[in-house]
This record gives C-alpha cells, structure tokens and sequence, in this order.
C-alpha cells in the first residue's frame, strides 16, 4: 500500500501465520486510527505514517526501512526492527521483547510528552503450551528525544529464568534515564552510548528472587549523568 487511513480494523492472522503488510511505498503520508491485529508491519518509502492501536500477535514485528513510522497510541507490539527511517515513539511507552536497531535506523521521540521503551520477557503460546521468552535488544543507530519530552530506555527482567539485555551502542543523545530492573543488563559500548546526562538506575528488590541488575561497560570508558539502585 501507499498509505494507511481510516478507523477500521486490519487483521492478517490465518490459521495461525501473521500475514505481512507494506505501507508507505509511493511515499505517502497518513495516519491510521484503527486496529492492527496478528500483523507484521513493515514501513517503506520517505513519508510518515502514523499507527492507531495495535496488537500484533506473539510473533508480529514493525519494521522501518525508510521514513517515518510514528506511534499514535499505546500498543501490543512483541518485535521492532529499525533498519532505516525513524521509529517515532511520539510520548508513548512502549515494551517489547525484540528491539533492534541498524546504525542508520533511528529511534526518536519527538512529542512534548514523556516516552519509555522497555526491553521485557514475554509469554508465547505453541501447540496448547505456554512459553516465557526472555527479552533482547541490539541498538546501534542513534536514541534521541527531539520532542520537549524526554526518552527513557529499559531493560526490565523478571526473574532467576527470564531476563532482559539492551546492547547499546552509537552516539546517543536521549535525556531520560538507562535503567535495569530485577535481573536486566545494559551492555554499553563506543564511549557515547549512555548520554552524559543520563542517570543510571540499577534496582534488584530482593537477591533471593530476583539476579542483580547490571551495568556492563564491556570493556569501554563511558560518561554518565549519575547512578543510583
């Protein structure tokens, strides 16, 4: 598709496969106030297109590769892949189980409005049986907060057998907090990753339950705004 508008719903799911669509392949620019169901979402072409609510299904991924893909309301997104364009959180929070991001894929939040990307285990259901999968995330583009409001970034694990990591990586610029929360490590690398102005927030309530969490300098030097947990 070119664009994406309305109010309706949009659902791919067919005996238990997540359908793919492409929008934005002539450049257009829309805003999509409906509902994304069992979906995998991948952004094309220069324009911006903005999201309505959305649950995408235990395995359903947003990917932009190029433009704008820009989120209008809170939403159930499990994967998001940045390998170009900008993912634009747009004052929302956001927790998903796969985050990646290639060094030319941007994730911004250009609102007045607070936003927080969280990397979480999720639950997955195969065949009757339910599965937990721990939570991953590999940036190597810029994280920034263009808006008023700031951007957080979290790796939240939950506990001993599920955990979270962020690798982060690049010259980032974002004003919110890196936090790592019951068991989550934010692997840090080139210098830049952790803004100056960042504070760190390692928090582990209870060593019986849940593993500490972790700051991993991973061999490099890095500046920080404070460090508290």
């Amino acid at each position: 598709f070119n664009g994406l508008s309305g109010s309706g719903t949009v659902t791919g799911n067919c005996y238990g496969y997540q359908a793919n669509l492409t929008v934005g392949a002539n450049n257009a620019t829309s805003t999509f106030q409906g509902y994304l169901q069992n979906i995998n979402l991948v952004k094309t072409g220069s324009g911006t297109i903005t999201i309505g609510s959305c649950d995408l299904g235990a395995w359903g991924y947003l990917q932009i590769e190029e433009g704008t893909l820009r989120l209008g309301t809170w939403s159930g997104i499990w994967s998001v892949n940045v390998q170009g364009g900008t993912f634009d959180l747009n004052g929302y929070s956001l927790g998903v189980t796969a985050l990646n991001s290639t060094s030319s894929g941007v994730i911004d939040n250009t609102s007045d409005n607070a936003a927080s990307l969280y990397v979480t285990p999720s639950y997955y259901e195969c065949e009757g049986q339910w599965y937990t999968c721990s939570g991953s995330g590999w940036l190597y583009g810029p994280v920034r907060n263009t808006g008023g409001g700031p951007l957080s970034l979290q790796a939240c694990g939950w506990d001993w057998y599920n955990s979270s990591f962020i690798h982060l990586a690049g010259t980032n610029s974002y004003t919110g907090n890196t936090e790592a929360w019951y068991g989550g490590t934010i692997q840090v690398a080139g210098g830049s990753a952790i803004p100056d102005t960042s504070t760190v927030w390692l928090y582990s309530p209870d060593p019986y339950y849940y593993p500490q969490s972790t700051l991993d300098l991973y061999g490099n030097s890095e500046t920080i705004g404070g460090i508290d947990g």
